[in-house]
C-alpha cells in the first residue's frame, strides 16, 4: 500500500501538510449515511460516497497491521464490496481501531485501477494519513476531502483523468511510484526519471524524492476529522454532484 510506504518521506512534509487547508470543490450538504454511524468519537472517520450520475460499486481491501479488515456490510464472500447509490454515502466504522484500507471504484485493486488508500489510527503514528494512487493505472476520478471539526477542508484531487495529475495535491500520478519519478513502477509501466527530479516529462510531479513541489499524500489531525472518498464526473475539470 502506498499510505504506508516511505515513512521518511511522509515525516519530511508532513507539519506543511497538516496547515494546509484547502476548499473541496464539490462541497454539498452531507448526505445521511446508510451505514453505521460513527459520530461522538475522537478518532478520524472514514466514509465513501458515490459524487455521480449512476450505480458505483465499492471495493475495501484491507492492508497489513490494520485492525479493522470487514465491515457489517461487506458479507461472507471474502471481498469486501458494496453498490453506492447516486448520491449514496456508506460510513466505514472503525470505532477508533487502526484502519489501513485501499478503497477504489467499479473495479477491485489491480492494475489500471484508481486507489484511494487511508491510514487512520494507525498506533505508530500521531496523526493519519491518505492518497490517491495512479501509481497501478487510472479508471475513474475519485477526490478524498478531510473535514476537520471547524469545517475546514484539505482537499486531495480530484484527479484530472490519467494524464494530468503533475499538480494536482495528494495525488501519485499515473505510474510514478516516487511521486518524483516512476523507479520502479508495477502492472508493465516504463520507468521514467529519478529520485533527484530528472528528467522532468515523465508526468510525476516536479522536485525530488523528498521534496516533491506538489506533495502526493496528506497527514492531518485525527482529532473526529471525517475523511470521505468519492468517485466524482468531471465536467470541464468541475466534480459534479447529482
Amino acid at each position: 500500500m502506498r499510505v504506508v510506504h516511505n515513512l521518511v518521506r511522509l515525516v519530511a512534509f508532513a507539519a506543511t501538510l497538516i496547515a494546509c487547508d484547502r476548499g473541496c470543490s464539490s462541497c454539498s450538504p452531507p448526505a445521511q449515511s446508510d451505514g453505521s454511524s460513527e459520530a461522538g468519537g475522537t478518532w478520524s472517520h472514514a466514509r465513501v460516497q458515490n459524487r455521480t450520475g449512476a450505480p458505483a460499486t465499492v471495493f475495501i481491501s484491507f492492508g497489513a497491521g490494520s485492525k479493522v479488515t470487514t465491515f457489517p456490510f461487506c458479507g461472507d464472500s471474502g471481498e469486501c464490496s458494496f453498490t453506492l447509490a447516486p448520491g449514496g454515502i456508506q460510513d466505514l466504522p472503525a470505532g477508533g481501531s487502526y484502519l489501513n484500507a485501499t478503497i477504489s471504484f467499479n473495479a477491485a485493486a489491480s492494475c489500471n485501477v484508481t486507489l484511494g488508500e487511508i491510514d487512520i489510527s494507525n498506533p505508530a503514528w500521531t496523526s493519519d494519513t491518505a492518497n490517491i494512487s495512479l501509481v497501478n493505472g487510472w479508471s475513474n476520478d475519485i477526490e478524498i476531502d478531510v473535514t476537520s471539526p471547524d469545517g475546514g477542508v484539505l482537499l486531495l484531487g480530484p484527479t484530472q483523468g490519467p494524464n494530468n495529475n503533475a499538480n494536482v495535491f495528494g495525488v501519485y500520478p499515473n505510474g510514478c511510484d516516487i511521486c518524483v519519478a516512476k523507479q520502479i513502477p508495477p502492472c508493465g509501466i516504463t520507468p521514467c526519471g529519478s529520485p533527484d527530479g530528472s528528467p522532468a516529462s515523465c508526468g510525476c510531479k516536479a522536485g525530488t524524492q523528498y521534496n516533491p513541489t506538489i506533495p502526493c499524500q496528506a497527514s492531518f489531525a485525527r482529532d473526529s476529522a471525517i475523511v470521505t472518498i468519492a468517485i466524482v464526473q468531471l465536467d470541464a475539470g468541475i466534480p459534479v454532484v447529482n
